[in-house]
């Protein structure tokens, strides 16, 4: 369990480091609509793809940056970012741990957790992340949406 724990913890980091970054640099608006789109591309290729890893670590990154750069342009602070962004690492990897333990008790292969997972993307993907890389992003946002699901599925 202490292993998905760290795991689960570890495979996040993008998004603290991304938040970050994101609070130094001031980025256009309309590219923080673009990276939205990427990200939300990333993602539904992690939902259609059984949530693979592989394209969970290419939304990350802009999934964190879009928010991160706005909330930093509206006035919070490196640390209040750090905060969130170290809760959300924390929250992913006591998840990650309480997914494995759930699954060693009752015999579950995982395939529940990724539905549930999968239904909470799309909910996610469909209120607030498109709508937003739309906003900022404006028409290309939709094509930055298909590049990041393409690059996604690419073979590594």
């Amino acid at each position: 369990m202490l292993e998905a724990l760290l795991l689960g913890a570890l495979a996040q980091l993008s998004l603290l480091l991304s938040g970050l970054l994101a609070s130094g640099v001031t980025v256009p608006r309309r590219i923080i609509g673009w990276l939205a789109g990427f990200g939300a591309g990333a993602l539904v290729s992690a939902i259609t793809f059984d949530l693979t890893e592989q394209a969970e670590a290419l939304g990350n990154i802009p999934q964190a940056l879009a928010p991160s750069a706005e909330l930093s342009a509206s006035g919070w602070s490196r640390q209040r970012l750090s905060a969130l962004w170290a809760t959300v690492v924390v929250a992913c990897g006591l998840a990650a741990g309480l997914g494995y333990l759930a699954g060693s008790i009752s015999g579950d292969t995982g395939d529940r957790m990724a539905a549930l997972a999968a239904g909470g993307l799309l909910a996610m993907l469909t209120n607030s992340l498109m709508p937003f890389a739309f906003d900022r992003g404006g028409r290309l946002a939709g094509m930055f949406t298909v590049l990041g699901f393409a690059l996604a599925v690419l073979p590594r």
